[in-house]
């Protein structure tokens, strides 16, 4: 199922201090979680956009990378150039730190966008901002939180309307919420290498 009417935009341009290297790059059996989430964008997506800090790390991709249009904000800084670059009303934003993106759940999540501006999924009662679909229309909230210094994704929600999709309907395609796990720690990164030889044993 390809989303022609969305643009993926993934969020690439963090510090990454607590692991102490760049996420995106860091092996999970033999993928860096960017090939990683890649993969899994290129099925559903025709349309890939990076913000990074570091646009040369990424150049081999062949996609369309771009610093922040404002700098030092961090990941709503990301989201408001994403939104303002893309082409499409539709977008998925998504971080460079989650090694196992699932189709079915991103496909699921689209289905359910409709009537908001943003949705947001929700597991083990954390709101997941950076996995999440955003219209074009939540730019001005965007850019007005960014005028006042308020950074914080979820602040936006507030003065939008937005819609959340609970851990008991995402279970039906990701039941142990795999496609939510995020890597910050080297204790995150090794866990993710064991969950994903645990599924290329279960697979193979």
């Amino acid at each position: 199922m390809e989303l022609t009417d969305t643009t993926a935009i993934l969020l690439a341009g963090g510090k990454s201090s607590r692991l102490g290297q760049n996420k995106a790059f860091v092996d999970v059996a033999n993928k860096t979680i960017f090939e990683r989430e890649f993969d899994v964008l290129q099925k559903l997506f025709s349309e890939i956009i990076i913000i990074a800090n570091n646009p040369v790390l990424f150049r081999s991709s062949g996609l369309k990378i771009y610093k922040d249009i404002i700098p030092d904000k961090g990941p709503l800084g990301g989201i408001l150039t994403g939104l303002s670059i893309s082409e499409t009303k539709n977008n998925f934003v998504v971080s460079c730190d989650l090694p196992f993106l699932n189709e079915n759940v991103i496909s699921f999540l689209y289905s359910k966008f409709s009537s908001c501006n943003l949705l947001i999924p929700c597991w083990q009662g954390q709101l997941m901002p950076l996995h999440g679909f955003y219209s074009k229309n939540c730019l001005p909230v965007i850019e007005n939180q960014i005028s006042t210094n308020k950074l914080k994704v979820l602040d936006i929600t507030s003065h939008l309307k937005t819609k959340y999709v609970q851990e008991l309907e995402l279970k039906k395609y990701d039941r142990e919420g795999k496609s939510f796990f995020n890597v910050n720690t080297l204790e995150d990164l090794e866990n993710a290498r064991i969950m994903a030889r645990t599924i290329k044993k279960i697979i193979s």
